[in-house]
């Protein structure tokens, strides 16, 4: 008897499987997705100043936090209005093949004709590189990251999709020897010679993100108002002058 409900339930699982299988995995998936974003949504940290770095440099937790401070001081001005200002610092290693290419010669004068171990770690670097650059676009297109600090390579991809503000638009003129009318090389402001900042490469480019098109589904005037104190952090670092 037991044996024969069991293979009724059996078969009963078969056929609602025959049948309904898609629309079980396409409502696992919307679970899935809805889980995730609201584990993200509560235990993100929540900050008055997001900076994303982008470059060739492994920037170390220290020098994070350096570059976080930095930004905190810039001035008083609190924007959620819980007595401190917070700035989260968000770094991603993105060598461009350029970058790829100039490490594998430098790895190969160092140890020699390449071998069996070095053609591995080559993999291995171009898949960590592609799960970086993956992150890059899901933060540029949607992320909460709107200062920005990018190499070359990486300023390209974003500038190439206008999704740069003009830097007339923040001071209303482009100051002389500007990389290009949407960055500056942050060597060349008092501001990057402040502490972290100064450790990063020589070529990084300092600049600010339009406000991201996805700013519908945070909530539009929320994230506006966010944005806008930002822009403002952002103009007030583009003409710091350090004390002499």
């Amino acid at each position: 008897m037991n044996n024969f409900n069991e293979t009724k339930f059996y078969k009963w699982i078969d056929n609602f499987w025959y049948h309904y299988k898609w629309i079980v995995l396409i409502v696992a998936l919307f679970a899935t997705i809805i889980i995730v974003s609201t584990v993200q949504i509560f235990t993100r940290e929540v900050g008055d100043i997001y900076v994303l770095y982008a470059g060739p440099k492994v920037v170390s937790l220290q020098e994070s936090l350096y570059i976080e401070k930095t930004f905190e001081k810039i001035d008083e001005i609190d924007h959620n209005g819980d007595g401190e200002i917070n700035a989260i610092v968000r770094t991603l290693t993105i060598m461009s093949p350029e970058d790829i290419s100039e490490s594998n010669d430098a790895h190969e004068e160092e140890v020699g004709a390449a071998n069996e171990g070095y053609i591995i770690n080559e993999q291995m670097l171009g898949a960590q590189m592609s799960g970086a650059m993956q992150t890059f676009n899901q933060e540029i297109f949607g992320g909460d990251s709107v200062i920005c600090l990018l190499s070359p390579y990486t300023y390209k991809i974003v500038h190439d999709s206008n999704g740069f503000l003009p830097l007339a638009d923040v001071l209303g003129y482009t100051p002389e020897g500007a990389y290009d009318e949407c960055a500056v090389y942050l060597k060349d402001t008092d501001f990057g010679s402040l502490e972290g900042l100064s450790s990063l490469g020589d070529d990084t480019l300092f600049c600010i993100r339009r406000m991201s098109t996805m700013s519908f589904m945070k909530g539009h005037k929320k994230t506006e108002a966010l944005y806008n104190y930002q822009l403002d952090k952002f103009k007030t670092a583009l003409t710091y002058t350090k004390a002499e």
